[in-house]
């Protein structure tokens, strides 16, 4: 028997059919009875004294999609969170207010960064007290379950009440000072420009490219990128622009990029950025659009502009809306809830059945496909990532440069071919203002830097 929780006699329903959001409608049939952010939400929380239960998460995110299928579709947690809580689920998409208060009451309560899907516990008053990420269903790897979890904070909240209100107030006085702290007035310094690029040069990977130097995972930052480049063109500062140079050019080489249909991954996961996070989000393709085409003005050289192009292939085959205008938010990574970017991958066996052999084994080498891949649900998949040059590739296969170009052209635009026989992952058509803005920006440098229409 489940323990009996107070207002346990009140009978909530599900609530997210209505919802304008693609991502909470997809949550309408699950045993849950989410609610939709909101004041009902929050009086129905203070009238039955119950806790919230807040999950924030994206259509894109993988990780949302294994909590929905692992706990928040199994009947026997959802009656534990339908007994104890007001269930809420908020789409970071839609919400990006509501994400950014939590993530940072997240890190004041766990002293580490947040991420999707966030898992808060509020007051009725919409004060966070305990969360983390993702939870599994039982505990595993040092996290809790939910099947233990949900017990164990609807107890607390009914028991220890005056803790809880406590642990709330300290955490909005934490988060308040951030506040003032980060609009706190300053006297403007000659050598602020210095310090950034300073702090800026040291987050730059000058081994494996890109920004951290951690293991990962690694987003691309376009805005920085951009901004190396620039201070360092404006101070000759040669150290800054060739980091944010050899990051783009790690970007194009690497796993995070899709070779075949053009744009960029969300992030990598590993510091050599060998295996990506597969959703493709709108504002990467903007940011780094942007990147590339600056840097093509600042050197010249063609690649950079080779990418830009690639970029918005990309961009205006999948992400446009040519009846209406406007760009779309984003595609997912996954094309089932059980899938981890099967549609990008590709195993040895598939490249020889897309492509002759003479292609394939120009593909094998430039790819780096072999028969072991690195994708841990499906070893046998590979990620595509340039290892070798053309010209690597034609000495190894004693054929002209030229010659190793062309195949490798070509058995790209075959593997193109071959997926477009593949189920694609889903294409959220939301139509966002801000991320619309950067994107039209970034299409109007592409054709005065590029001439192209």
């Amino acid at each position: 028997m489940w323990p009996r929780f107070h207002g346990a006699e009140h009978q909530l329903e599900n609530t997210l059919a209505g919802a304008t959001s693609p991502y909470l409608r997809s949550a309408a049939q699950q045993p849950v009875a989410w609610q939709e952010w909101g004041p009902a939400a929050f009086r129905l929380a203070e009238r039955l004294d119950r806790p919230i239960w807040l999950d924030i998460g994206a259509v894109w995110c993988h990780w949302c999609h294994v909590m929905d299928r692992e706990s928040y579709e199994d009947s026997a947690i959802a009656a534990l969170i339908n007994a104890a809580f007001v269930p809420v689920k908020v789409d970071r998409d839609e919400r990006p207010d509501i994400d950014g208060r939590y993530q940072a009451a997240h890190q004041a309560l766990n002293g580490r960064g947040g991420g999707w899907p966030l898992t808060m516990f509020l007051t009725p008053s919409g004060e966070p007290f305990a969360g983390g990420t993702y939870f599994p269903p039982d505990g595993r790897g040092g996290l809790p379950g939910l099947r233990q979890l949900a017990p164990r904070v609807a107890a607390a909240y009914r028991e220890r009440r005056d803790e809880v209100a406590d642990l709330a107030r300290r955490v909005r006085a934490q988060l308040a000072a951030v506040r003032a702290n980060a609009f706190a007035a300053g006297e403007l310094d000659e050598r602020l420009p210095a310090v950034i690029a300073g702090q800026l040069r040291t987050e730059f990977d000058t081994v494996f490219g890109g920004l951290g130097q951690g293991e990962g995972p690694k987003f691309p930052n376009g805005e920085a990128i951009r901004l190396a480049l620039a201070g360092g063109f404006l101070t000759d500062d040669d150290a800054l622009m060739r980091a944010g140079l050899l990051t783009l050019d790690a970007y194009a080489r690497s796993g995070m990029r899709d070779h075949v249909n053009g744009g960029f991954f969300r992030y990598g996961v590993n510091r050599r950025l060998t295996v990506p996070h597969f959703e493709k989000m709108d504002y990467v393709q903007g940011a780094l659009l942007a990147a590339y085409l600056d840097a093509y003005r600042l050197t010249g050289r063609e690649h950079y502009a080779a990418v830009a192009r690639d970029i918005r292939r990309y961009v205006d085959g999948t992400l446009s809306d040519r009846g209406r205008g406007g760009f779309y938010a984003h595609q997912d990574a996954d094309v089932s809830l059980d899938d981890d970017g099967s549609y990008y991958t590709w195993s040895l066996a598939q490249l020889q059945s897309a492509v002759p052999p003479d292609g394939a084994e120009a593909l094998r080498r430039y790819y780096d496909i072999e028969s072991a891949g690195e994708m841990r649900e499906d070893p046998s998949q590979n990620v595509l990532r340039i290892a070798r040059s053309p010209l690597e590739v034609a000495r190894a296969l004693g054929i002209s440069a030229r010659a190793a170009q062309e195949r490798i052209v070509a058995g790209t635009g075959l593997l193109a071919q071959a997926r477009q026989s593949e189920r694609a992952p889903f294409i959220e058509q939301t139509v966002y203002t801000d991320r619309n803005g950067m994107m039209i920006a970034a299409y109007l440098d592409a054709y005065e830097t590029l001439g192209d229409t």
